[in-house]
């Protein structure tokens, strides 16, 4: 076993997973430690490994501190400077921004080249890997049901279809802008003001930032990995306090809410869904909020009921006798369910899209864009141009912790400048 961990590398999916030490130099130290290496080329190995993924001087940082594109960078950097003769990936790319995900494609080419490594990926990433790899076995219900070149993959529009593959080619057919991106102004429902944030590493998350999200507003919130993002929006709900300047919900500073009136009103789903989830099974989780708040038994079993038929989970219900059995799409759309039950205002997403399919991304986006038609504020976090062009009505644009512009997602998709600064590439 210890013969075949230094020839084949896993970097998985959720990059938690892996970490274990309390520096980004000691995580990457550990696995060639294994190797019986020399002091003087593990410190080597450490530093090609982090200039490789673009994360020279974060050595002493701790992992905790990272964004989610960072820890990603870490992970991969952990395997890479193992030096294996095959690389298997699981969705390495899912937690960066778009610039984020050409660079680690690229870089994966270069060491395929360099080194003849042989990579296997499991991703989502359709355009990208059209672009870079060789050969794609596609897979459904535990079936292959196709096994060839990119070229024969997407020339086959029946397959592609069927299997609800994101087609790069096809996709600008439904981005027609229609009536709902227009912007409406409505009444300040969030007022934010002055807004500043330190982590006791002093790294300045929020540098002054100030806004209005307004009733029925459907925001993206867009930037480079770093900038600010989740800081930001764990702010909205009183998962963080703001240390200068304030948060108004209605009129009123949020600090002044009892934690059970903003769970009812201002509900957040967290980029990664098992920082979330923590029951045995699907009804359990739904109902959890509710019996906490002492809801009637009664009323606790209707909006089960409701959010579970919604939400599509009760046929999930039946065949998984627990919720760590299921794939990190449906345990996402598991956690919007247990934090929609208790029917909030505003409803936050940290990526909403992490881990889910082409088709599994629209059935949920579907979701949130009938919440917002029946009058939710939506506000998400997402690196996705598919999900910000289709569905966003406004776009708030952080860089280093800095709020660059709001505007409305047309105007932003008029703007070649903005759309550089937020890392955006449009389809």
């Amino acid at each position: 076993m210890a013969d075949l961990g230094s020839k084949v590398g896993l970097v998985f999916q959720d990059p938690e997973t892996q970490f274990i030490m309390m520096t980004v130099e000691d995580e990457i130290a550990i696995g060639l430690e294994t190797l019986n290496l020399e002091r003087i080329e593990i410190k080597e190995r450490i530093n090609w490994a982090l200039n490789l993924v673009d994360l020279k001087g974060f050595e002493q940082k701790s992992p905790d501190e990272l964004s989610g594109g960072q820890k990603q960078r870490v992970a991969i950097a952990s395997i890479m400077a193992m030096r294996p003769e095959i690389l298997i990936l699981d969705e390495p790319t899912s937690d960066l921004d778009p610039y984020g995900k050409l660079e680690v494609f690229e870089l994966l080419e270069k060491i395929r080249n360099e080194f003849g490594l042989t990579i296997i990926l499991v991703s989502h990433e359709t355009d990208k890997i059209l672009k870079f790899c060789d050969r794609v076995v596609l897979l459904a219900c535990g079936e292959i049901i196709f096994n060839g070149t990119t070229s024969e993959l997407i020339s086959n529009e029946e397959l592609i279809n069927k299997s609800g593959i994101y087609n790069p080619l096809k996709a600008h057919e439904e981005l027609v802008r229609t009536e709902r991106n227009v912007v409406i102004k409505k009444e300040p429902v969030l007022k934010i003001s002055d807004l500043s944030f330190t982590y006791p590493n002093q790294t300045q998350a929020l540098k002054n930032i100030s806004f209005d999200i307004n009733s029925g507003d459907f925001i993206a919130i867009i930037g480079k990995n770093g900038s600010g993002k989740t800081t930001l929006i764990k702010h909205f709900n009183g998962l963080l306090k703001p240390q200068v300047g304030d948060i108004k919900f209605k009129s009123i500073s949020i600090t002044e809410y009892k934690i059970s009136k903003i769970a009812q009103t201002i509900g957040f789903c967290y980029q990664n869904p098992d920082h979330q989830l923590f029951k045995n099974t699907i009804k359990e989780e739904i109902e959890f909020g509710l019996y906490n708040l002492k809801f009637p038994k009664e009323e606790i079993e209707s909006r089960y009921n409701e959010i579970s038929e919604l939400l599509d989970l009760k046929k999930f219900e039946e065949t998984y006798e627990s919720t760590f059995y299921l794939s990190k799409g449906i345990r996402q759309r598991l956690a919007l369910a247990s934090v929609l039950v208790l029917k909030p205002e505003i409803l936050i997403i940290d990526e909403p899209t992490t881990g889910q399919d082409f088709l599994m991304i629209k059935e949920f986006m579907k979701i949130l864009q009938d919440l917002n038609d029946r009058g939710h504020t939506i506000i998400i976090v997402t690196h996705n141009p598919y999900v910000i062009q289709r569905y966003s009505k406004e776009i708030i644009i952080l860089d280093e912790g800095k709020l660059i512009k709001k505007l409305s997602t047309i105007d932003f998709l008029k703007d070649k400048k903005l759309q550089e600064i937020a890392a955006f590439t449009p389809i």
